[in-house]
């Protein structure tokens, strides 16, 4: 018996094929929409995690620049080397930009450059923009004569902002130094000037104050003295005038004047005003000459201390360069000082009119021959400044002398009366260079006890 076909006869073969592949494409087209669309929403949840990862890091860049901007800024107020150091850590990329065109330099070049940047920089961490400004220039001038003009005019422009924002020009070429030394060597290398620029601020503070307070108490001792306030405005006037020519301290001037005028006051009185001005005048060439010869003392010690030891102790070890003094930024200073001085110096040989014996003839051919070159060995340089110092001397203690006279014989002409100049008898009618060589010799020595004796020996001569 056959078994009866139920399905065929419901639905014929072809139908039922037809049937299940037309649900077979519905069913791959509702999972392919379904896959579409949860595509989609990862794409756009990708793209906003993107979007947001992107602004979270803008964001942070954002705050790191203007992080890395305020520690600018904050180190910029007073910088040091551990500031700069510490900074060049913090942001190494800050040293990428400061050493861009460094970087393509050759050996030597890179060698040059560095030299230049470090004594530049030691005068400003020195408090001596201007000295790091002349630096540059000179640097400038080189190159320019060397046919180089972009390197000239980068220096120049490095200079112009040394002399326009002097603390972020220091911060910028202390960062370029760190950068190209490393920063803990550059720490260390200028941890000395660092240190007196940090406290540089609160000292000129304390001098300006000190300043105007000694103004007031000079005003009213010379005042005291019978200055009117013409002669006192005709004082501070000239001495400005006098320090500024000789880079000497204008107020140590004023103070070492009054000091004079009041000591010869004391003894003889009130001077005429008809005699002031050549008195003033001699006190104030006597106190300059004492400073100058202080000046000179103070720089041919440096010279010796580096000539004995290989080091410049008094203002931090460096290497002696070719350059010569010119590579120490406070040397150069002092010997810029000195030149100033010695030409005044020269002058004054000839104004003076040292009497035979003041100082000795070897003494004044060398200060005669000129301060020698900043190449010179140490010794020498040092000779020649002792040798500054003793004429200095020998012109203090004849200007001495001269206002003593002037005082106490009320002008330069011949002696009115008997008289004691520099504890030296002067007798009626002598002429003041009679005096004055006397006077002078015997304050050759300053040991009280040997210069009694001279002067004795003198006065025994002249009662003979």
């Amino acid at each position: 018996m056959a078994i009866p076909d139920y399905s065929l006869g419901m639905v014929p073969p072809s139908q039922v094929s037809d049937q299940f592949s037309q649900g077979l494409q519905d069913g791959i087209g509702l999972r392919q929409a379904a896959d579409t669309r949860a595509a989609s929403a990862r794409l756009i949840a990708t793209q906003d995690a993107a979007s947001k990862l992107a602004a979270q890091k803008a964001a942070e860049e954002a705050a790191a620049r203007a992080q890395q901007q305020a520690d600018f800024i904050e180190a910029a107020k007073s910088p040091t080397a551990q500031k700069t150091a510490a900074l060049i850590v913090k942001y190494p990329s800050m040293a990428d930009g400061l050493t861009k065109a460094y970087t393509a330099l050759n050996d030597q070049e890179k060698q040059s450059y560095q030299s230049l940047a470090q004594r530049a920089h030691a005068a400003q961490l020195s408090g001596h923009p201007e000295t790091a400004a002349k630096i540059l220039r000179e640097a400038a001038v080189g190159y320019e004569n060397s046919g180089m003009p972009d390197r000239a005019k980068a220096l120049e422009d490095t200079a112009k902002n040394v002399e326009a924002n002097k603390d972020v020009a220091t911060l910028t070429l202390g960062g370029f130094l760190a950068s190209t030394m490393g920063p803990e060597n550059y720490s260390k290398t200028y941890e000395t000037s660092s240190t007196i620029a940090a406290t540089s601020d609160e000292a000129k503070a304390k001098a300006s104050k000190a300043a105007t307070d000694a103004r007031f108490a000079n005003d009213k001792a010379l005042a005291d003295l019978g200055y009117t306030k013409a002669q006192t405005n005709r004082l501070y006037a000239q001495t400005k005038n006098d320090a500024d020519r000789l880079a000497l301290d204008r107020e140590k001037m004023v103070a070492d004047q009054l000091a004079r005028a009041s000591e010869l006051e004391a003894t003889v009185g009130k001077l005429p005003d008809a005699v002031r001005k050549d008195a003033d005048a001699a006190i104030r060439d006597g106190v300059a000459a004492k400073l100058q010869a202080q000046s000179a003392e103070d720089l041919a010690k440096k010279f010796r201390d580096y000539d004995r030891t290989g080091n410049l102790s008094s203002s931090g070890a460096r290497a002696w360069f070719q350059e010569g003094v010119k590579a120490f930024t406070g040397f150069e200073d002092d010997v810029s000082a000195m030149r100033k001085q010695h030409k005044a110096l020269t002058a004054t040989l000839v104004t003076a009119n040292l009497p035979p014996g003041a100082a000795s003839d070897t003494d004044i051919a060398l200060v005669k021959g000129g301060i020698p070159s900043e190449n010179a060995a140490p010794s020498a340089i040092a000779g020649f400044l002792e040798a500054s110092a003793r004429v200095q001397r020998a012109v203090e203690k004849q200007k001495r002398v001269e206002s003593e006279y002037l005082y106490k014989n009320q002008g330069l002409g011949p002696a009115r009366g008997d008289m004691l100049i520099n504890g030296v008898p002067v007798r009626a009618g002598e002429t003041f260079e009679q005096a004055s060589e006397r006077a002078t010799v015997a304050a050759k020595t300053t040991a009280p006890e040997a210069r009694a004796a001279a002067a004795n020996a003198i006065t025994d001569g002249f009662n003979q």
